[in-house]
């Protein structure tokens, strides 16, 4: 019998813990609709796509053991369930749109709920702060995102405003280190979609 001795004992040897994120059509359906959108919000960053992603990797990091489930009741309305309890939060929010055409109510998808949900559980039940301020469009690109638009940069720092074009040009870099921050997101995103539904 080998008997280890206590002293080379590592400290980064305890096991560490996770919340789990319950994988449904809810979320899945939340998740599907912001990675297609955040490439495509023109006149930003996806900012609040970006706050939804921290969110989800905040509760997926806490250190505890918590099973969350976001949920949606048959009438649309969002709700958290944690380790199968109801979650006291939000007042309550659809996750449709309705709209009155003729004498006919549409419905539409748009998760407002459920993202809304994420949001106020990620930051007031898991200290997640948001990179940006929520529902707001920001012209910071963070720090983190920098290295998805090092060549803009580069070529920014070379152009010349005494060259005529130099607006044009400007203003074309700028679209496209906005367009690169978003589809690095939207790739973000496919990836804890990857890891909460583990496909």
């Amino acid at each position: 019998m080998q008997i280890n001795n206590i002293q080379s004992y590592n400290i980064n040897q305890k096991p560490s813990f996770k919340s789990k994120i319950v994988p449904n059509k809810n979320l899945e359906k939340l998740l599907d609709k912001v990675t297609l959108e955040t490439p495509w919000d023109w006149e930003g960053l996806a900012e609040d796509n970006k706050n939804l992603l921290e969110c989800l990797k905040g509760i997926l990091n806490d250190g505890k053991n918590d099973i969350v489930e976001f949920c949606e009741n048959k009438n649309g309305i969002a709700y958290v369930n944690v380790n199968g309890k109801k979650r006291n939060g939000l007042v309550e929010l659809s996750n449709y749109i309705y709209t009155k055409i003729l004498d006919k109510i549409d419905k539409k998808y748009d998760g407002h709920g459920t993202f809304e949900q994420i949001i106020d559980f990620g930051t007031k039940e898991k200290g997640v702060k948001l990179p940006y301020i929520p529902h707001q469009k920001s012209a910071v690109i963070l720090k983190e995102d920098e290295i998805h638009v090092l060549s803009e940069l580069n070529k920014f720092r070379a152009l010349s405003p005494a060259y005529e074009m130099f607006f044009v040009q400007a203003q074309n870099l700028l679209f496209s280190m906005k367009f690169n921050v978003r589809m690095n997101l939207a790739r973000d995103l496919k990836n804890i979609k990857t890891e909460i539904f583990g496909k």
